[in-house]
Parts: structure tokens; sequence; C-alpha cells
């Protein structure tokens, strides 16, 4: 999907949804946040190049607000890269699915590279 933001993809995502069927919003973001675990956002950059900008994680839904939690966020600048900004919050689900150990090995993989270099 086409959108500005990982927040921006989700408004997007209940729009369409409303589009196909007559149900109350707040039912619709409700299932979304409970189905939709991680966004990522690609973004292309002045240069023409396209990059991973933003990886959110969707935390929980309540008082008509998902809460989101910026995983990586792209930081422009000399260095322009992708920066971790913060931590999985549901990491049950990847336990879960035998792929916990997986993700923590990137994430230990990705750290070292930033730090080599």
């Amino acid at each position: 999907m086409h959108a500005n933001s990982c927040r921006d993809a989700l408004r997007r995502l209940e729009t369409m949804v409303l589009m196909g069927m007559d149900m109350p919003l707040a039912a619709i973001q409700g299932l979304i946040a409970s189905s939709v675990d991680i966004l990522i956002h690609l973004g292309r950059l002045t240069t023409g190049k396209r990059k991973i900008l933003e990886i959110c994680e969707i935390k929980d839904y309540s008082r008509a607000e998902y809460d989101i939690r910026t995983l990586f966020q792209y930081k422009a600048g000399q260095t322009e890269s992708l920066e971790m900004t913060g931590k999985l919050f549901h990491t049950e689900k990847l336990k879960s699915y035998g792929q916990y150990e997986n993700y923590c090995e990137a994430v230990r993989l990705f750290c070292e590279e930033k730090r080599e270099g």
C-alpha cells in the first residue's frame, strides 16, 4: 500500500476496509491493531534512491488511537543510516512461531554492523 508514514498506512487500511463494508470504525481499528504486528515504511530520498525510513510495531489500540512504537528510523545527515530507536514489545508472538532467536540474531548483527562502520 502507498502511504507517507506507518501511521498513514494504518489510516489508509481503515479507509480501504470502509470502502468494502459497513462496519463501525472502532471495530475496524481494533481488528487492524490485533492483526498487524509490524509496519515497514519505504520512501524515496531526494537522490531518487528508495530506503527503509521507518519500522514500527503496533503495541496496542485504545481510545481511537494506535499505540505505535518506532523500532528503527532513518536518520538523514552525514551518516544517512537506519538507526535502532526502540525494542520489540510483543516478543511472545515471535517466540510462539519459533522466530525469536532469529530476531535477536538479526538485531545483534545490525548493531555489530553499526559499530563497525
